[in-house]
């Protein structure tokens, strides 16, 4: 198979790239531990806000004394 890139592809990556880059974005910090390391697929507004797991992954993490 021919590894070589159409030279209208050049600056623009592969298409699979650009098409992982229009449905994977950024997942922000306030979500992330819901999105990756959660078993609950659903929380409501209430639970959501007082989620333990969710406002600990938020806290500044402490320099251990070294």
């Amino acid at each position: 198979m021919n590894q070589e890139k159409c030279s209208h592809d050049e600056g623009h990556g592969t298409l699979r790239q650009r098409v992982m880059d229009h449905l994977v974005g950024l997942v922000p910090k306030e979500t992330a531990i819901c999105e990756f390391d959660c078993s609950r697929t659903e929380c409501s507004n209430e639970e959501w806000s007082h989620c333990k797991r969710r406002l600990a992954s938020l806290e500044p993490v402490e320099a251990t004394p070294g």
